[in-house]
């Protein structure tokens, strides 16, 4: 069962460690994006899912009950993949790098 999120223009998400962002949202059930580390593009519709080049047996439609202006990024990914919206991945990181910065001196 896929993961789908909903999402506008200009918001992201990461499939694995590759970045994708959000394009234009053409009408309900149809939406560009792009992932960011090849530059390539994908139209993404309700009629067909596209497989990312980028990544083996990923999988990116169009979710169901679409609303005006908000693409529904329905992602069909094995589970060993993770899979996070963008401000996750950058609040999970700053929760990372600050559990790792140095702490003062241990007697």
């Amino acid at each position: 069962m896929p993961l789908v999120l909903s999402l506008r223009t200009g918001d992201d998400f990461f499939v694995g460690d590759q970045h994708v962002v959000i394009g234009e949202v053409l009408n309900e059930g149809r939406f560009e994006m792009t992932v960011m580390s090849s530059g390539r593009h994908y139209l993404v519709s309700d009629e067909q899912a596209v497989e990312l080049e980028e990544i083996a047996d990923v999988f990116i439609s169009s979710g169901d009950r679409p609303q005006h202006g908000i693409a529904r990024v329905a992602i069909d990914a094995p589970r060993a993949i993770p899979v996070l919206r963008g401000d996750a991945a950058r609040s999970d990181r700053e929760a990372t790098v600050e559990f790792l910065k140095p702490r003062g001196r241990f007697p």
